[in-house]
């Protein structure tokens, strides 16, 4: 587990070697397939899609716990798990808005499952000077920020679709 910006300890990332490149694929098809499915019937202040529970889906969630415990151990407590989504999105096709998930969430996940270019980057509003930074994801990462940090995904450069599936845990801790 890595921090993402040395001065900021609050978003970390962390490669998830445990994810084969085989199931990194699967993830990917079952994003492509939900969004296809599901992104008709969002309401219009959503953009992220649920993906049904597969052995992949449910391995990213676990994996997520097991993450959040090594990192906050003893610290969470989990109320609540949120199923897997998938944000899909290109050139043409992208929700950059800032947001959080103070009311929903303490530690929010985002897992890069398919990252074309370097453009279509994670901003985020850095709590210590109030400047706007870009993460660079990257491919089969899983980036952890806390539920009161304002974020937004930027949109790629290509015409390429790039798959990010967030998750989110609400701890009573």
């Amino acid at each position: 587990m890595n921090t993402v910006f040395e001065y900021n300890p609050y978003i970390l990332e962390h490669h998830l070697t445990e994810i084969s490149d085989t199931e990194n694929e699967l993830l990917v098809e079952q994003a492509l397939e939900a969004d296809n499915k599901r992104r008709v019937e969002l309401e219009s202040n959503e953009f992220n899609v649920r993906m049904d529970d597969t052995d992949e889906t449910l391995k990213l969630k676990k994996l997520f716990l097991n993450v959040c415990h090594s990192v906050f151990d003893g610290l969470v407590e989990e109320r609540e798990q949120r199923p897997i989504f998938a944000y899909v999105s290109n050139r043409h096709r992208y929700d950059s808005l800032w947001h959080q998930h103070l009311l929903s969430s303490t530690i929010n996940g985002v897992y890069y499952a398919k990252v074309p270019d370097d453009v279509g980057s994670l901003s985020i509003i850095d709590p210590e000077d109030a400047m706007e930074k870009k993460i660079i994801p990257l491919e089969r990462h899983i980036y952890l920020l806390p539920g009161w940090m304002l974020h937004k995904p930027n949109p790629p450069n290509l015409s390429l679709i790039h798959i990010s599936e967030p998750t989110r845990l609400l701890s009573i801790s």
